[in-house]
């Protein structure tokens, strides 16, 4: 099994142990999805305290849909005994965001002196997989060198376009240096190219009207640039064109042109006729150009010839999720009506550092971020992106700025449709507190800077006031409440081996551990909400003080009837 675990990091860090001793960081952040498991260790108990300083990161992972290994549990090294919670999966969210039942736990160190994955020894008689609410004491790991977790990927070509001087391990990314004409306004641009020079920009385009049909036509114009609009319609032709296709007599109206036949031929359709809204061939027939792709939005049924006009509209959306400016990370996602073969899309307000996850990664995209903050991925494996993929990637940044705008994007998909996203609103950064002096109106996301100045507390004063009076009288009568006891009837509270849900009925915070003096010995592990726990077998408090109105969850070796409260002076 730890074979086959030490693989699997293999894979998702971009290690190779014979080759490189080198991988990206690990990302030891986690949420609380409501559901976990404690396990406890001791400092005393471990193994790899050689290789373990106060600060380092230990924590449990698993693998989600994309296969990546994310941290649903962890904490920092230190002298004390530690207590980690492993979250589990959330059933409400579509995502894989902590352990399933039975599951295997999955240990990963990061050090000073680089990357570890641990196999845990368990005390006996404690959980050795993953159960909701369950009880693991580690007594010891075994540990395996990956790598020294400082590393970057790229390309190592000192000669490539896209040679990064800071990379350790190389992604096969390298691209050869082209040099052209990379401006569009000329007719010698050259898309494949990557370092411009003038010299090859030669003969700029004459923009306008292309087309001799239209009354815009300019004949100098080699570039069009859809000026095109009024349609020639009045111009006779007498030649045989066959209109049966279409209808008998009176054929059907093309871009507000008409055509029509004047009679004769055998009453087949066939006489001395007009072509307009079309282009008349030598052998009688008349083109109709325009869009033949029936899912466009514009679809011309009686066109006869593609001109590539087809507008296909809004295919797709781009969307920002999960800002996190403790972490610096930001998840992007893609919802597209068809698969997706590249995309580049730019992002503005924060300064990107690297890109990782999501469906690109699992579909082998390469992924680049130029000198303008554009990120362009493409396929290089046949591979796409699935139709409302979703979480496309997440974007890792140095900086960032009061608001975080997509600019511009281009999608293209599997069959060759090309189309600009529906780009998701800015993400705008402030005070959401409508009190405080630096409220933003419109933000978006809170970051915690709100500043509250006097003036806000005297334009409330009055109220302040009243409450604070309030405040008093209550606080008076339960002084009277707490000076005659025989006014509070006692709560009794029966509890059960096994788990139990209580609140604390007290109105002041009380030290937990005398507070369950008088059972502590039928007590196996008392957790709050944060899953902090109370481990009295090993002296442990992590919860601190019973907290007036708290829940709590206790797990007993027998029933307990008639239980109290006892109120600590």
């Amino acid at each position: 099994m730890i074979r086959n675990f030490f693989i699997l990091i293999l894979l998702f860090f971009g290690c190779n142990l014979q080759a490189q001793e080198s991988c990206l960081p690990i990302n030891f952040t986690y949420e609380n999805t409501g559901v976990n498991m404690t396990l406890f260790i001791t400092p005393e108990a471990v193994s790899i305290d050689t290789v373990m300083s106060i600060g380092d990161s230990i924590g449990v992972f698993i693998h989600n849909e994309y296969d990546e290994l994310i941290c649903v549990g962890a904490i920092e090294w230190s002298d004390n005994p530690i207590q980690i919670s492993a979250w589990g999966d959330d059933e409400v969210t579509e995502h894989i965001d902590g352990y399933i039942n039975e599951q295997e736990l999955i240990w990963v160190a990061q050090t000073s002196m680089g990357v570890y994955n641990l196999a845990a020894n368990y005390y006996p008689e404690t959980d050795t997989i993953y159960q909701i609410n369950g009880i693991s004491y580690i007594a010891s790991f075994n540990h395996e060198y990956l790598c020294d977790g400082l590393g970057e990927i790229g390309c190592m070509d000192s000669t490539a376009f896209n040679y990064n001087n800071n990379a350790i391990i190389d992604d096969n990314s390298c691209e050869p240096i082209l040099t052209g004409c990379m401006d569009v306004h000329y007719i010698d641009y050259n898309p494949e190219a990557n370092l411009h020079d003038d010299i090859f920009c030669i003969t700029a385009f004459i923009y306008g009207c292309t087309n001799d049909f239209y009354e815009e036509y300019d004949s100098e114009a080699t570039q069009d640039d859809g000026s095109c609009v009024t349609l020639i319609c009045d111009a006779w032709e007498y030649e045989m064109i066959d209109c049966s296709s279409l209808s008998s007599s009176l054929c059907n109206s093309v871009d507000g042109c008409t055509w029509q036949t004047t009679g004769g031929g055998g009453g087949g359709g066939y006489g001395r006729s007009f072509c307009t809204g079309g282009v008349m061939e030598t052998n009688g027939l008349c083109i109709i150009y325009g869009c033949t792709d029936e899912i466009a939005e514009n679809f011309q049924p009686l066109a006869t010839s593609n001109d590539g006009s087809c507008d296909y509209g809004e295919l797709g959306e781009l969307s920002f999720h999960n800002l996190n400016l403790q972490s610096q990370t930001l998840d992007v996602h893609l919802n597209c009506e068809y698969e997706v073969s590249s995309f580049n899309f730019s992002v503005i307000g924060i300064s990107l550092d690297s890109i990782y996850g999501g469906a690109s990664s699992v579909a082998e995209f390469e992924i680049n971020i130029d000198e303008e903050n554009k990120i362009i991925g493409a396929s290089i494996s046949n591979e796409y992106i699935n139709e409302d993929a979703g979480h496309l990637l997440t974007i890792h940044f140095s900086s960032y700025e009061s608001e975080i705008c997509f600019s511009e994007s281009h999608i293209t998909t599997y069959i060759g449709i090309e189309y600009e996203a529906v780009l998701d609103s800015c993400i705008i950064i402030g005070c959401l507190n409508e009190l405080a002096d630096n409220y933003v109106e419109n933000g978006t996301f809170d970051n915690d800077s709100c500043i509250f100045s006097v003036a806000i507390i005297s334009e409330y004063q009055s109220n302040l006031d009243s409450l604070l009076g309030l405040v008093n009288i209550l606080q008076t009568e339960l002084d009277s409440c707490s000076n005659s006891e025989s006014n509070i009837a006692p709560i009794y509270i029966n509890l059960n081996q096994g788990w139990n849900l209580i609140g604390f009925t007290h109105s002041i915070p009380q030290d937990l551990i005398e507070t369950f003096h008088s059972i502590n010995n039928h007590i196996l592990l008392v957790k709050n909400n944060a899953a902090d726990v109370y481990w009295p077998e090993f002296n442990f408090n992590g919860i601190g003080d019973l907290v007036p109105g708290q829940g709590y969850q206790m797990k007993l070796t027998q029933d307990i009837d008639d239980y109290i409260f006892p109120t600590i002076e």
